[in-house]
Formats: structure tokens, C-alpha cells, sequence
């Protein structure tokens, strides 16, 4: 950023100076600025060719940060929001709460962890499956594939779900987790083809985050962070505390 704004510095200076400079110092001052520009150009593109085919993997993890952010108020993912975001969440919280409230955040951040409110309709669906099994104590393990049909991309995120007697048919969600994006393998091809890219996922959350003593039928679903819309994945498992 410091040469643009040299170069765009030497500009204004250029104009003021050029009033009482004669022709020849002009056609100097002229050659100097053409001198800076190319080198400048040259090595901005080369950059940009040579980032290229990581714009598809920045920018599936940008949807995930997107996603942590739109559900700081009703799900908050401290642990990754301090990995992925910034490293303190309350202060993300209040900024994005301030930009939220005078419009600039769109779409607004989500006002529930009700799954009704951001589902897809019935005729709309996302492609993929997921399994749950219990690891450790106290801990569930969670994995899968999700990918936007319409969108011809992975999902931005994974949104999981659990429903019990409480809920009566009304899930709450209840964990995030990113899909996989692999910084190693960076092909060109998903530049204009990001169907690509990697669409598994796994998840390891706390089991104190469902209710005790219930059974709890736990669902995954592909989250569109552009959209703020959720598509129900294939598959179901129960679990009893």
C-alpha cells in the first residue's frame, strides 16, 4: 500500500510544483514518475498471478470467519473466533453489534440459534452426509461432506443441530465447524472451477453443550454465509446422556 500512496502523494505534489517549473524539469519530473509506475505495475501483477490460485481457499476461509461472526450472540464460538477472527472475541462482538445496529452489516447478524428461522425451503437442498460417534468422554465427534448444489461450491460452514422432547421439533443450534480447506494443494483450476475445492469436514464439541438426561437427535446442516441460509444434510444420530 505505501508506493500507491507515494505515487498518488507525488501526483499532488507534481501539480502544485509544476506551476513554476520550466518545460524541461516538467518532462524530467514526467520520466521519474513513468519510472516508478512501471517497476510498480510489473511487480503487482506478477503478485497477483502468483496469489491466484489461492483466492478460492481465502475465500472459503473468509466465509467461515463470516460465519463465526454472524452467530456471536447466539452461538459463540469463543475458541475459534480467537483463532480465526481476533484475538479477543468481546471486542469483536461490539464493534460487528455496532455495525449491525447502523445498517453496514449485511446480511444482519443472526437474532437466534432456532434453525427454523434461517432453513431453506423444501425445494431447495445441499448435497453431502455426516455420521456422529462419541469419542473421549465427554466430547462428540462429528464428519462429513457439504457442498451448495446452486452455488456449485463447498458450504461456507457446518451448523449442528440437536433436537429433544424440550425442543418438540424445533432444533437449536448448537456448534460451528469449518469445512476442510487445503493450503498445501492450491490447483489452479479452482480459480473458475471452486467445486474443487475440498468439502469435508469434521467436528469435536463438548457434550455439555446438549441438555442432560434427554435423548438429543443431532443434525448437520450446510450453512450459505452469503445468503445466511441453512440446508439439512442426510443423516441423524441419537444420543442419551
Amino acid at each position: 500500500m505505501l508506493p500507491i500512496a507515494l505515487l498518488a502523494l507525488g501526483r499532488l505534489i507534481y501539480s502544485h510544483w509544476v506551476r513554476s517549473a520550466s518545460t524541461h524539469r516538467r518532462w524530467l519530473a514526467k520520466g521519474a514518475l513513468a519510472a516508478a509506475i512501471l517497476p510498480l505495475a510489473f511487480f503487482a501483477g506478477a503478485g497477483l498471478l502468483g496469489g491466484l490460485p489461492s483466492w478460492p481457499m481465502n475465500r472459503q476461509l473468509s466465509a467461515y470467519r463470516k460465519t463465526l461472526v454472524t452467530f456471536i450472540n447466539v452461538v459463540p464460538e469463543t475458541e475459534q473466533l480467537t483463532e480465526s477472527v481476533f484475538p479477543w472475541p468481546e471486542r469483536v462482538k461490539t464493534a460487528v453489534n455496532v455495525l449491525n445496529r447502523i445498517g453496514y452489516r449485511r446480511p444482519p447478524l443472526i437474532r437466534s440459534n432456532f434453525i427454523g428461522d434461517i432453513a431453506s425451503g423444501a425445494g431447495e437442498k445441499a448435497s453431502g452426509e455426516f455420521q456422529f460417534n462419541e469419542g473421549e468422554a465427554g466430547w462428540i465427534n462429528a464428519s462429513g461432506w457439504a457442498f451448495l448444489a446452486k452455488k456449485r461450491r463447498p458450504a461456507d460452514a457446518i451448523l449442528i443441530t440437536y433436537d429433544n422432547a424440550v425442543t418438540s421439533g424445533k432444533p437449536l443450534i448448537c456448534a460451528i465447524t469449518s469445512v476442510e480447506s487445503s493450503y498445501q494443494v492450491a490447483p489452479l483450476r479452482a480459480v473458475w472451477d471452486v467445486s474443487t475445492l475440498p468439502s469435508t469436514w469434521r467436528a469435536r464439541f463438548s457434550r455439555d453443550r446438549l441438555p442432560k438426561g434427554q435423548h438429543c437427535h443431532l443434525e448437520a446442516w450446510a450453512f450459505n454465509a452469503d445468503e445466511n441460509r441453512a440446508y439439512r444434510l442426510p443423516g441423524g444420530a441419537f444420543f442419551l446422556w
